[in-house]
């Protein structure tokens, strides 16, 4: 997500300083078994006290040295659909369903 949104969708940013690094992007997140939730873009969650964490990490994604845009939005979202499993598989004891 970018500081303005959409939610959900994975700004190129965070590819682009990982490339000029030469790293991989860790894609991480985090559920919570009580929380309250802000009315902001994000959705925003706040643990409530005693709640009960889950942190889950996804595979590393390295971007693309080269191969222009086409490569670069390929990454961008794969890098995407694994945050949004990590997300699922974090939220996943929590949820009521």
């Amino acid at each position: 997500d970018g500081p303005r949104g959409p939610r959900y969708r994975l700004q190129p940013g965070v590819l682009l300083v990982a490339r000029l690094a030469g790293a991989a992007v860790v894609p991480a997140a985090i559920g919570f078994s009580r929380h309250w939730t802000f009315r902001s873009w994000d959705g925003f969650l706040l643990p409530k006290p005693f709640a009960r964490a889950r942190v889950v990490y996804g595979e590393p994604l390295v971007p693309p040295a080269d191969g222009g845009d086409a490569a670069f939005e390929a990454a961008r979202l794969e890098l995407e659909r694994r945050l949004n499993e990590v997300t699922e598989r974090a939220d996943r004891p929590f949820s009521d369903g």
